[in-house]
């Protein structure tokens, strides 16, 4: 029996113990598998890129997962708030994060704890391993909290989770710039409230003005007009410099 085989199935034996897989160009293999003996006959010997990953193992000898499926299982990053951000922000749910007037969720404000294979896409799995007394490998950590966020990730897409009071919430604007993402919350917000204002009562002629009235409102919002919603707040201006914004002047303003 050779040491290290491949069947045609395309399972990763090393002395008769199915420790991996091999699919397209790469093969997976179990973390506690990583000897020289296996790499170089996957990558030396069969020109095969490699990829450790957790569990593989454990999931092959209890007989209950596909070998197509166990290799759809996408990568982990864990987020967690940097040291410099404003407390009020720290291990809270999504909702109250929002009613405390903070805007969504932003790759800036984070700093990745953890980038590796879980062996598994469940979020909650992947929130008990992080908070279990034997924590992943390379998780220097002390845990997994809440207002933390999950990336699930491969080649192709990913995702984010903030870590809520309940469950995960999925976050769509996690990456985008500061700015833009507080621009397209604003515009959302701006679309509910319209909405509301046009269910109220009254002539045509008085809904038209309410419509109106909250649009400019919502303009100035986006156009940086009104300050306290964006962070031109805090932009310091040199003494009596005048500056323009999205085209409206915001006046005189010293440091």
């Amino acid at each position: 029996m050779n040491k290290v085989n491949i069947t045609d199935k395309g399972i990763l034996e090393y002395y008769g113990n199915r420790v991996g897989f091999v699919k397209n160009d790469t093969a997976y293999v179990d973390e506690m598998f990583r000897k020289k003996d296996i790499e170089e006959f996957l990558s030396g010997e069969n020109g095969l890129n490699i990829e450790w990953r957790n569990d593989i193992y454990d999931r092959l000898v209890q007989g209950n997962v596909e070998v197509s499926e166990s290799l759809t299982v996408k990568r982990c990053r864990l987020y967690q708030l940097k040291a410099a951000i404003d407390i009020r922000m720290r291990f809270i749910g999504y909702d109250e994060l929002k009613d405390r007037g903070f805007a969504e969720p932003n790759i800036d404000d984070y700093r990745v704890v953890y980038d590796g294979s879980m062996g598994t896409d469940n979020l909650e799995e992947i929130y008990a391993k992080f908070d279990a007394q034997e924590k992943p490998k390379g998780f220097e950590e002390s845990g997994i909290y809440i207002s933390d966020v999950i990336e699930l990730y491969d080649d192709e897409t990913n995702e984010f989770y903030y870590v809520n009071t309940q469950g995960f919430r999925r976050l769509n604007d996690f990456t985008k710039p500061k700015f833009e993402a507080n621009r397209q919350q604003t515009k959302r917000e701006c679309t509910r409230k319209r909405a509301g204002k046009s269910r109220q009562g009254g002539s045509q002629a008085e809904k038209r003005t309410r419509n109106h009235r909250a649009d400019t409102r919502c303009r100035r919002n986006i156009s940086g007009r009104n300050l306290q919603n964006y962070n031109v707040a805090y932009m310091r201006m040199r003494g009596g410099e005048r500056r323009e914004i999205g085209g409206k002047n915001i006046g005189n303003y010293s440091r």
